[in-house]
């Protein structure tokens, strides 16, 4: 099965994201280079993705530790909205992140709140309490 997309970028000049993971006694340890690459210096066009033909786009939350690049991530997703599937990876590298407070504020615009998932999913399972991550809201 094959999908046909619609050209909606071209190519960059910039370098792509470079990431790194290495292990210590069993944990991973993950290393970032994002500075003046592509996934920091892209720009959104409004109106130029038919999001209402898609079935869903991805968001993941590194879009969202660059200033600029979080201004990009958040007009998508508002014009996304109601058109389309917005799926959200709140996989948080702290390496990459400048002004917590700030991040935790652009996340909340997709984290679930308690309130949100209890109609979702019943507090417990046949196995005991489901391992349910959710957000807090800063004041």
């Amino acid at each position: 099965m094959s999908a046909e997309f619609p050209r909606i970028s071209s190519a960059a000049s910039s370098s792509t994201t470079l990431a790194f993971v290495h292990t210590v006694d069993g944990e991973p340890h993950y290393a970032f280079y994002d500075e003046g690459t592509a996934a920091r210096e892209w720009t959104y066009r409004q109106g130029s993705i038919p999001f209402a033909e898609a079935d869903a786009i991805h968001v993941g939350s590194t879009t969202l530790a660059d200033v600029r690049a979080a201004g990009q991530t958040l007009a998508l997703v508002e014009d996304a909205r109601g058109a389309t599937t917005i799926s959200f990876d709140p996989n948080c590298r702290p390496d990459l992140i400048d002004d917590k407070a700030e991040y935790v504020r652009r996340m909340d615009r997709f984290a679930a709140m308690p309130e949100n998932l209890a109609s979702l999913v019943p507090a417990r399972s046949a196995h005991g309490p489901l391992p349910i991550a959710t957000a807090n809201r800063m004041p």
